[in-house]
């Protein structure tokens, strides 16, 4: 087999594999990153579709197999990403009542409270969800707390913090934690 088709054969495999290694259960970066890639990664599959049609290998039936996989997974990652796709059709459904959701990457170096804290104050969200806080956002969310009837609060100093506040029932809750909490970045 000549050099560049062993290339192109190991970059088919490889992009395919990288495919549908999400529907893994495991929570490990490595098979959860795929799904962030999931467009650049049907783009790199269609190139090595289209270089494959010019491709001679010394075995045909091995370029017949490659070329199935290339398409079961181009056709698997379009079936995923189709939904987002403006000309799929999006189901509508009548809002009565609503609920206001805020996410917050505050940023664990960022030491500007107020402009969170005015931020939240200005919105009144239903839901606050601060992430990367630790200790010292702790305290300084404090200031809002009178306005949520219930908090969980996992702070780290691993930029894995997270801060929950919300004016709903919290009926139960569990915090999972991925990563060890002695881990410092």
């Amino acid at each position: 087999m000549i050099k560049w088709q062993l290339i192109w054969l190991v970059l088919v495999l490889l992009f395919s594999i990288a495919s549908f290694l999400p529907l893994s259960n495991s929570q490990h970066w490595i098979f959860r990153g795929f799904d962030f890639i999931r467009l650049q990664l049907t783009a790199i599959l269609v190139v090595c579709l289209i270089v494959g049609v010019f491709i001679q290998t010394s075995t045909p039936s091995l370029k017949v197999i490659t070329v199935l996989l290339l398409l079961v997974s181009i056709l698997y990652n379009i079936f995923i990403l189709y939904p987002y796709f403006p000309k799929s059709q999006k189901q509508t459904v009548p809002i009565t009542n609503s609920i206001s959701l805020l996410s917050m990457n505050v940023l664990q170096k960022n030491k500007s409270y107020h402009k969170v804290i005015r931020t939240v104050n200005k919105m009144k969200p239903d839901i606050l969800l601060t992430m990367e806080s630790d200790t010292l956002w702790e305290k300084a969310l404090n200031e809002i707390e009178h306005e949520y009837m219930h908090a969980v609060k996992v702070p780290m100093s691993n930029r894995y913090g997270m801060h929950l506040y919300t004016t709903l029932n919290l009926l139960d809750y569990k915090v999972h934690n991925f990563t060890p909490r002695s881990v410092l970045c």
